[in-house]
């Protein structure tokens, strides 16, 4: 595991060492090397119950939306080691539609909690974000997440689960939010998660125009690909079905001073070999 693997390259047993520094179970803490972060394919995101009579209304979801400040959750509760996105595909993509973004600030979120109608002082409204406890960096985004929606006519009670809790919970429906991360393919294809038979659509979503536009985007090619994927991801904006925060990135430790000019790829830490430089007396 990766715990066993960091305490091996902490003792300089190994030199290199592919690395997930926010997963379940690590226990961070001082390493003597330096770490390159490469862009992976891994969503951390915010999932929705669409059976709550509140979250089935998309001023709601895209009000949620606006509220994660994506930028400071990766740096402080993430350790820096994601890229942020609001998108279902990385940023690191060609075809990441950047035009699309809309930048965090608390006059956007205010604004959207008023046309959503939760930003008037009024009762609030309960709602259960579940969470698996085992990650001690997702319960921790997840309860910022939760402290700045209650600013507004919400009141987000954090549940933290065992993994099996957690899962039934999403497959009984027994959740409003959930904090959520599932690997794509390098296709981008998230069908799984926002397709009316997606087997990751835990919170019921279904929309026949977005089922469509997401089956001419996997049947494209070229740059006809690109104009359908734009097209889903303006569908994506308007309905928000889930929340999508961060990539997670794949980090590549070495021994400091041991290697310099390191380009990893998430699938291949070696990545460009040729131009290391290696400084044996380092390793």
């Amino acid at each position: 595991g990766d715990f066993v693997d960091m305490v091996a390259f902490t003792a300089q047993n190994i030199q290199l060492l592919c690395s997930d520094l926010i997963g379940t179970g690590l226990i961070s803490g001082d390493f003597s090397g330096d770490c390159t972060d490469a862009p992976g394919t891994t969503l951390h995101y915010l999932g929705i119950n669409l059976r709550n009579e509140l979250l089935v209304n998309s001023n709601v979801r895209r009000a949620i939306g606006c509220a994660i400040d994506r930028g400071s959750l990766v740096a402080t509760y993430l350790l820096g080691h994601a890229v942020q996105t609001q998108f279902p595909l990385s940023p690191a993509s060609d075809a990441y539609p950047h035009e699309l973004e809309q930048p965090y600030s608390r006059d956007t979120l205010d604004n959207a909690m008023e046309k959503a109608g939760l930003h008037r002082g009024g009762e609030k409204t309960e709602l259960t974000l579940v969470v698996n406890e085992e990650n001690r960096f997702k319960v921790a985004a997840a309860s910022e997440i939760a402290r700045v929606l209650n600013q507004y006519d919400l009141a987000v009670t954090v549940q933290a689960l065992p993994w099996d809790d957690y899962y039934n919970a999403l497959l009984n429906g027994e959740y409003d939010l959930y904090y959520g991360e599932t690997k794509l393919r390098a296709d981008w294809d998230f069908s799984a998660l926002i397709a009316s038979n997606g087997r990751l659509n835990f919170g019921g979503f279904y929309n026949p125009d977005t089922d469509a536009l997401l089956q001419s985007y996997l049947a494209a090619q070229g740059q006809a690909r690109l104009s359908a994927l734009h097209d889903l991801c303006l569908d994506f904006q308007e309905k928000q079905p889930i929340v999508p925060i961060c990539f997670k990135s794949v980090s590549v430790l070495v021994t400091k001073g041991a290697v310099e000019d390191i380009t990893p790829t998430a699938g291949n830490p070696f990545y460009q070999l040729e131009n290391w430089t290696v400084n044996l007396s380092e390793s």
